[in-house]
């Protein structure tokens, strides 16, 4: 990952010389700077590859950013967007209101995520180009979070319903709350090469186009996919696979489909017991070294599993179910996170839309829905469970918010180290969703919660599904 710091409006002016004003020399660069100009490059291996400049506009509360280059080669690696993270963040603790931008930079959500929102037409300066006027957001901002030393939005997306498992889908819809998650502050996405199989990580890959670097991007390997593997059907997919080999030509197909050349975090989605972890994870260690991929996680993998493996190589982040009805993790798994300083995933943290009140019943699901034959949905399990969506239902309606916004608060109430990631396919469900980041538990709350909720009954996955959890 680039290394970003202030920097001097010397170190910066050859560079952007190169970049953006190869017709003038480094003097008449020098004369484009704006008095008390801060600036700030990211480098690697002490080269430097982008810069940025930003400046007070001569209007209280004003900042202009000005002068963002970056080398040729740096493109597509996250310079960048680190560049402008910290200028703005210089710009917020300056007391800016307002800031002029680059009409054409591909970063405008880097701008949202700050609190800034757009409040002008597109006009011309003279010598420059487009420019807009953004100014900032009096509601709420979203939170950021921290996975190890990944930092991203308080919380995620997971996009596996958009192709599978959740019975029908809508291209078009997914694409749009994929995108309008960006503008909502949430740049985690979550996806995996088994969803489709295949299918998922190329919609991901079609809703990010022109955005890559704005948003932060984990997919998963486990099984094989075989020269026979069709897109999309689930019976043609090969079996579990954790050999190095694996490693390495899986990670190909993923960045192929996502249309991209790196992938921000790259999991193991299911531990293969036949093979060592420290050969899969040395595996992944050395895309980490090609740069294909920037950190390294496990899902749903044994506490000395990670241990293992975060000897081999940090881990970043491990992925396991975790909600209101799913506390297996914290006898062990969080724990051992924890000690190790690994980021924690929480995925199905509404029980696969149960404790949202979405369904009721299996037969209110499609057809092809996975859930309609889960452990939890079915005869006496489905009668007690019912009595846990109806206690989170209860205390929702008592504190004025969803079912959705309880169980996620719960969750995100668990620890500044957790980022869950709600699945939806769907823009309402999302900004339903998104609410709650800024829903504060009281200690009375939490302690409620914990009291009233009745046990949950059944297994969250079949015996199958079971005995590749854990491992």
């Amino acid at each position: 990952m680039p290394v970003v710091r202030p920097i001097t409006l010397e170190q910066t002016r050859a560079l952007r010389r190169a970049v953006l004003r190869p017709h003038q020399s480094v003097e008449e660069v020098a004369a484009h700077e704006a008095p008390g100009a801060f600036a700030v490059g990211a480098f690697e291996a002490d080269e430097l590859i982008s810069v940025g400049l930003i400046a007070p506009d001569g209007e209280p509360g004003g900042w202009r950013v000005r002068g963002m280059a970056s080398v040729p080669h740096a493109r597509g690696r996250g310079a960048g967007t680190a560049v402008l993270d910290a200028l703005l963040a210089h710009a917020a603790a300056g007391g800016a209101q307002r800031i002029w931008c680059n009409a054409r930079t591909p970063a405008r959500s880097l701008y949202e995520r700050a609190g800034f929102a757009v409040i002008s037409e597109e006009f011309q300066l003279p010598e420059i180009g487009p420019h807009l006027v953004m100014e900032k957001k009096t509601g709420a901002v979203m939170k950021r979070r921290k996975l190890g030393s990944l930092e991203v939005s308080a919380l995620g997306l997971g996009c596996m319903g958009m192709s599978a498992f959740y019975g029908s889908t809508d291209e078009g819809e997914a694409i749009a709350t994929i995108q309008r998650a960006l503008e909502l502050g949430i740049d985690f996405l979550d996806t995996a090469q088994l969803y489709g199989p295949m299918t998922n990580e190329e919609l991901v890959g079609r809703a990010i186009k022109g955005h890559r670097e704005e948003y932060v991007i984990a997919t998963k390997f486990a099984r094989r996919i075989e020269p026979t593997t069709i897109p999309g059907d689930m019976s043609t997919i090969g079996p579990l696979d954790g050999s190095a080999e694996h490693v390495t030509n899986s990670v190909e197909g993923s960045l192929k489909r996502l249309g991209t050349d790196y992938i921000d975090l790259y999991y193991q989605h299911r531990v293969d017991p036949k093979v060592p972890i420290e050969e899969t994870v040395g595996a992944m260690a050395d895309l980490v070294r090609e740069g294909k991929v920037r950190h390294l996680g496990l899902s749903e993998a044994a506490p000395d599993t990670i241990r293992r493996a975060h000897a081999v190589h940090p881990i970043t982040a491990v992925q396991t179910e975790y909600s209101l009805w799913t506390r297996d993790p914290e006898a062990e798994v969080l724990p051992t996170c924890r000690e190790l300083g690994i980021g924690f995933v929480p995925y199905s943290p509404l029980g696969r839309g149960f404790l949202s009140g979405r369904f009721n019943s299996p037969e209110d699901l499609d057809e092809n829905d996975f859930r309609r034959n889960g452990p939890r949905f079915t005869g006496e399990n489905l009668e007690a469970n019912r009595r846990i969506a109806g206690k989170v239902a209860e205390i929702a309606e008592e504190k004025g918010i969803t079912p959705a916004q309880l169980a996620l608060a719960w969750v995100l109430a668990q620890g500044e180290d957790l980022v869950p990631i709600p699945g939806t396919k769907r823009r309402k469900y999302l900004e339903e969703n998104v609410r709650a980041v800024d829903v504060e538990l009281s200690e009375e709350d939490l302690e409620r919660i914990e009291a009233e909720l009745p046990p949950v009954a059944g297994e969250r996955y079949d015996e199958a599904g079971m005995a590749s959890v854990n491992l």
